[in-house]
């Protein structure tokens, strides 16, 4: 009798460590991750259980070979990472993509954002044919696609969004894991994601 009941605390204290890994690993990538400012773009919002929310896509969603140098060798749902810089003339501008790493590189921590490869447009389906800049493009999800919001605000935020004058405040740990931080529209904090 002894030995169950000592198993089943030892499975509750299992459990609620688990529990309490899985919040403070959230709350330490909140708080500690390197904040970057990505432009949102339009697209839709309602759950029918969790309410409302806003779909985000980002600029940085879709990258061109014309502009960001990135690796032929991509493979469709291999994991990448987009290494980023703020802009140098205000500090309140949106991040952008300066190259695409098929590896993680540790010199550049805290300036990397992780995403998984969506799909890939080459020049008739050869990498090895391009050259210079009419190459193709990559899209890419971050996972961050989703950001719910206190009910009966959601159609209003996509007016913010949709007059393309939201952005998104993004929190990214060492390893390149993001997550959303914030709503800013015109540069003003419009939500705060809470810690937990």
């Amino acid at each position: 009798m002894i030995r169950i009941i000592i198993g089943l605390l030892i499975a509750a204290a299992l459990q609620f460590g688990v529990l309490v890994s899985t919040i403070a690993g959230r709350i330490d990538l909140l708080t500690n991750g390197t904040h970057m400012t990505l432009k949102a773009l339009p697209v839709d919002p309602r759950d029918l259980f969790r309410g409302d929310y806003v779909i985000l896509k980002y600029d940085i969603s879709t990258i061109k070979a014309s502009t960001i140098k990135f690796p032929k060798d991509l493979k469709v749902g291999q994991e990448i990472w987009v290494a980023m810089a703020p802009s140098k003339t205000n500090p309140q501008a949106p991040w952008h993509p300066v190259s695409v790493l098929s590896q993680y590189d540790a010199a550049l921590k805290g300036q990397l954002i992780k995403g998984t490869l969506l799909s890939h447009k080459n020049h008739n389906g050869n990498w090895k044919k391009c050259t210079t800049s009419n190459c193709g493009s990559i899209r890419i999800s971050y996972g961050i696609k989703k950001y719910f919001l206190p009910e009966g605000t959601g159609k209003e935020l996509e007016k913010v969004r949709n007059a393309k004058n939201l952005s998104v405040l993004v929190a990214v740990g060492d390893d390149g894991t993001a997550a959303i931080r914030g709503l800013n529209k015109n540069g003003t904090l419009l939500y705060e994601e809470p810690l937990f």
